[in-house]
């Protein structure tokens, strides 16, 4: 009886030695070399996504450095392969009772205990192999002080230890741990590799399938070899064929050919016909977490058709799409883009996938929505134009025509006012923008200084922003934080622009106080400034009036104490 055949995919296929390891050519040469020089580094840390190799490679390289073919394959890599698989030590390896191999899931060994008792047995000598080799699978989830206890061990191990760690999780992994071991990363695999990989398994497990599924599949195993492998299991288990169609209905997901009539609809602007579509084509029975993300390729599509005829992606629908593209403008395709990661966080928190997508779509199709401004100049010029034509009368000499000319050149000024008018809006939208993604940073201050900030004007490309006054202490806060804000700025921004900070005294700005001193009245806010502060020397100051100590508290909002005089 063949045991292999009541395993699953993921298993039986589990690669055995280096040349089955599949999309991982620089991590298999690194421990291949170490292995023809004879050179060992105390630690390996082998990190990388799920799925990918790590564990399955960690083996095979322990298996390889106690098999006993391991001289020879230094003398002759060409035609020697380690692991042998048919040596002592190999055997021991593939049947899990190898006495010199000790894995650990770190998952359910965290504490310094268990790294305790790692240390304690890793003196003695090794039995079968050469070394002894610890596989510490999930080491991420080793906790401080486990690490901390780790650390001697893994810089000064005895000569006939190695140690493995494997993470999904390279930046939980304490710094002083990580610069004690050798690091080999391990990435995605490539999907044209995974597809061939599964295209393989199929033939060989005879499963008929179409490249078409499997490209479906891979898609959705993200560079995962386990993931995918796990796919091709479920969707045998439903169907005798690996198509499309059943690959979509085992994973609950719609058909390209709805995400790109949807997208015919969005150009349209026909909301009415597109909800009736999305009811007829099964969309409230998809997962909406595979249309949200189709929808988002579709439109990336559409952006690269502007300026690029060569994709991979919708291939059978690029016809259609490059139609649907004429008749979306690149303002409209980004604005939809950005409303989309915008609304993401949203999408994936809310209970009403499905509602929120149908939402987003009739945003879509709205007039108003991604409308260019130079259309919206258009529309009101014309507006301008006959309102102002109709007030005059029909005029048949000299004089009428005069009065005409008149008449274009105020409605050429009122245009150019409001060209002017839009521009700073836009602008004023833009620093919205920035100012949003200063938020997200983990900066009160530079938080706050851009929250209280304002757009004033722009001068080719330096844009002046006004603060307050009583923040001109802070200048050259703005100025030392320059390499993170304007960072945010290039993110939101399509041009090269240069800030000029200046602040403003709020006082100045058209007020009835302000009238009343041009007519030549006292303000009392001034006159109470201006006198003297009764002040005890060596003692604590009076500082409760915020408008006669402006500057004072500004400062005491970012650094907390009490104000003393001194002597």
């Amino acid at each position: 009886m063949d045991v292999t055949s009541n395993i699953n995919l993921a298993r039986k296929w589990r690669p055995k030695n280096f040349a089955t390891i599949v999309g991982q050519d620089l991590a298999v040469r690194l421990l291949k070399n170490s292995l023809y020089r004879n050179y060992f580094c105390p630690a390996y840390l082998l990190a990388g996504q799920r799925g990918c190799g790590k564990t399955t490679t960690g083996r095979i390289f322990a298996a390889a450095v106690n098999c006993e073919k391991l001289e020879a394959f230094t003398q002759n890599p060409q035609d020697i392969m380690v692991p042998c698989e048919l040596c002592a030590s190999c055997i021991a390896m593939q049947e899990h009772r190898h006495p010199d191999f000790i894995e650990i899931d770190a998952a359910s060994h965290t504490g310094v205990d268990n790294i305790r008792q790692i240390i304690e047995t890793a003196s003695f000598l090794p039995q079968l192999g050469r070394k002894k080799i610890y596989l510490i699978d999930e080491a991420h989830m080793l906790s401080k002080a486990a690490f901390n206890a780790f650390l001697k061990v893994l810089e000064e191990p005895p000569m006939t230890v190695l140690f493995l760690l494997a993470t999904t999780d390279v930046h939980k992994i304490i710094d002083t741990v990580r610069s004690r071991c050798f690091q080999i990363f391990f990435n995605a695999i490539n999907q044209v590799t995974l597809v061939q990989h599964l295209a393989f398994v199929c033939q060989e497990e005879h499963i008929p399938y179409d490249i078409a599924a499997l490209e479906l599949m891979v898609r959705e195993s993200d560079g995962s070899v386990r993931d995918a492998l796990n796919l091709v299991e479920r969707v045998r288990l439903v169907a005798d064929t690996l198509t499309v169609a059943t690959v979509g209905d085992t994973l609950g997901y719609c058909q390209d050919t709805v995400i790109v009539t949807t997208m015919d609809y969005i150009a349209q602007r026909t909301i009415k016909d597109l909800l009736a579509y999305l009811v007829q084509a099964g969309f409230y029975t998809s997962r909406p977490v595979f249309f949200w993300k189709r929808l988002f390729d579709c439109f990336q599509l559409l952006l690269h058709m502007h300026y690029t005829k060569e994709n991979s992606d919708f291939i059978p629908f690029q016809g259609q799409l490059r139609a649907c593209g004429k008749q979306m403008t690149i303002e409209r395709i980004i604005m939809c883009m950005e409303l989309m990661n915008t609304k993401e966080q949203q999408f994936v928190r809310t209970a009403a996938q499905h509602a929120c997508i149908e939402l987003l779509l009739i945003q879509f199709c709205q007039d108003h929505f991604a409308t260019p401004v130079v259309k919206k100049v258009a529309d009101e010029s014309e507006k301008i134009y006959k309102g102002t034509v109709a007030q005059q009368p029909q005029q048949r000499h000299g004089l009428g025509i005069e009065k005409a000319g008149h008449v274009s050149t105020a409605i050429s000024d009122q245009v150019v006012a409001q060209k002017q008018e839009l521009k700073i809006s836009e602008e004023a939208m833009l620093w919205q923008r920035l100012i949003v993604a200063v938020e997200k940073l983990v900066d009160p201050l530079l938080n706050s200084l851009f929250k209280q900030s304002r757009f004033i004007e722009n001068n080719g490309t330096v844009w002046k922003i006004a603060l307050p006054k009583k923040f001109t202490l802070f200048l050259d806060n703005l100025e030392k934080a320059a390499p993170i804000w304007k960072k945010c700025l290039e993110d939101v921004a399509s041009k090269q622009i240069e800030i000029e900070f200046i602040c403003l005294d709020e006082s100045k700005e058209q007020s009835p106080a302000q009238i009343q001193l041009k007519q030549g009245q006292a303000n009392p806010i001034e006159q109470e400034r201006s006198r003297p502060a009764v002040i005890k020397k060596n003692s604590q100051l009076d500082i409760s009036d915020p408008m006669k100590w402006e500057k004072t508290h500004a400062l005491l909002r970012v650094f907390p104490g009490s104000v003393t005089q001194i002597d």
